[in-house]
């Protein structure tokens, strides 16, 4: 005969060692600041894990800001999350100065899905020695373009210190 209580046991153990290591994983869209809506904060971005703040995305008017980010010389890898903010709307990334690793558009879990905000993030990983490296957020229809000719409502410039 089988003995069904450690066999049962051996597998609820399984299952939680599972579940525990499942969660501590990054994921980007969890760890996304939300608003009060349950959306991705449109003021704010994350790189390497930590917050800045930018200006709304909804501000109504083309928008060119400047964060300053400092980075470890040995080790020039960047992550960085920022909010769709839009149903039409990207960020692209002038690929000029950085060598992409991974690029992830992923959606939040909201509540209740409204008309107008996006429940998207979009998650760059890249090596760069670059000291600028700019992103632009367009409308989809000027994702065909070079990144030279797209038109944006919001220019994004990231000045890198490397310490």
């Amino acid at each position: 005969m089988i003995n069904y209580k450690k066999y049962l046991s051996s597998i609820i153990l399984l299952t939680t060692v599972l579940l525990l290591t499942a969660c501590t994983c990054k994921n980007p869209d969890k760890q996304f600041p939300l608003n009060s809506q349950g959306y991705p904060k449109t003021d704010t971005i994350l790189i390497n894990g930590r917050e800045y703040k930018i200006k709304d995305l909804y501000a109504g008017e083309k928008i060119v800001e400047a964060v300053t980010i400092e980075i470890e010389e040995d080790n020039n890898e960047i992550e960085l999350v920022l909010p769709v903010g839009s149903g039409i709307a990207q960020w692209s990334i002038n690929q000029k100065d950085i060598l992409l690793d991974n690029y992830k558009r992923s959606k939040v879990d909201i509540k209740e899905e409204l008309e107008g905000p996006s429940p998207y993030i979009q998650a760059f990983k890249f090596t760069s020695d670059a000291h600028e490296i700019i992103l632009k957020h367009h409308n989809v229809n000027e994702l065909d373009k070079a990144f030279s000719d797209i038109e944006e409502d919001y220019l994004l410039k990231l000045q890198v210190i490397y310490k």
